[in-house]
């Protein structure tokens, strides 16, 4: 349970670029999956915004 947390709400830089790499990770696999379709491509297109601006924000704060 610490893990995930530590992966949610990280307390670390290391942790934070765990983060940022995984999270891009799933969103290339994802954009890779949806590549042809239109419709998919721009959802994972946002949801990929909404979790960098996120983090972003974090990161500001």
């Amino acid at each position: 349970m610490d893990l995930l947390l530590d992966f949610v709400l990280p307390k670390t830089d290391a942790w934070v670029i765990a983060q940022a790499v995984i999270f891009a990770v799933v969103v290339g696999v994802a954009f890779w999956f949806a590549r042809q379709r239109p419709e998919p491509r721009i959802f994972v297109i946002g949801v990929a915004l909404l979790g960098f601006s996120l983090m972003a924000l974090r990161a500001v704060h």
